[in-house]
């Protein structure tokens, strides 16, 4: 078995690095805000209504990925979990730019900073990342996904994977 690992939302904190980012951490302060189940919170919240799309992604470059951006909460928890599991050689760490952005020097400026962050951060497996917003590509019967879309978890298992949805509270909503 072999695991494909997301990296924003399910060992890194973007959420909290796109606040910092835009000088709203204090939207955090009390926990998390939004509209729970809601996975596109920045779209729809009327505290982020006076940026554009494209503003709100500009501002994520390399030096966002590479600096800002830390770890889950849990993220180390995570992946000690699925070393133990799958075995570190078994793990791929699978990552995209950002969806909104779609210019070279923004997709290069992600991939270059994202590379850097897990260079520093998880140096064992910086041959072992591929960038793509096209997961259920790489699925196939001996393959799991973990991660926080749920769009890429049914994309993905409909293509014959095996999945997790790594529990966020941007797509989760407790009965």
């Amino acid at each position: 078995m072999q695991l494909m690992l997301d990296m924003d939302g399910v060992i890194t904190d973007w959420v909290r690095a796109a606040h910092r980012i835009h000088g709203r951490e204090h939207l955090l302060e009390d926990g998390y805000p939004y509209l729970r189940g809601k996975y596109n919170w920045y779209r729809d919240d009327p505290r982020w209504a006076d940026m554009t799309l494209e503003y709100f992604w500009a501002a994520m470059g390399e030096g966002f990925w590479e600096n800002v951006v830390e770890w889950d909460p849990s993220g180390k928890l995570r992946l000690s979990q699925a070393e133990a599991f799958f075995g570190k050689e078994n793990i791929c760490i699978v990552t995209g730019p950002p969806p909104c952005i779609q210019t070279s020097t923004a997709i290069t400026g992600s991939v270059r900073g994202k590379w850097k962050w897990i260079a520093r951060e998880m140096p064992d497996y910086t041959n072992r990342v591929i960038f793509t917003h096209e997961k259920q590509w790489l699925a196939t019967p001996d393959r799991t996904l973990w991660d926080d879309s749920p769009n890429q978890v049914k994309k993905f298992k409909e293509a014959g994977g095996n999945v997790v949805l790594i529990k966020q509270p941007w797509n989760f909503v407790e009965m």
